[in-house]
């Protein structure tokens, strides 16, 4: 098992490491953790579309 240098404190971690037991940096992060990011951001801007577009009309009812 290799061992690689924590960016955040320098002390050595396993490669395989996905927190620093030493500081808690994210050294890297699961193929899980990388989909929910892309899922959870997507939403976020479909439903800031769905705000948007409500906001227009709404305005565009009222001007």
């Amino acid at each position: 098992m290799a061992l690689i240098q924590c960016t955040e404190c320098r002390k050595e971690i396993s490669q395989k490491a996905y927190v620093c037991p030493h500081c808690g940096f994210v050294a890297r992060q699961s193929f899980f953790t990388l989909m929910l990011i892309l899922l959870l951001s997507t939403m976020f801007f479909v439903v800031l579309d769905k705000v948007i577009d409500v906001y227009l009309a709404i305005t565009k009812h009222f001007l």
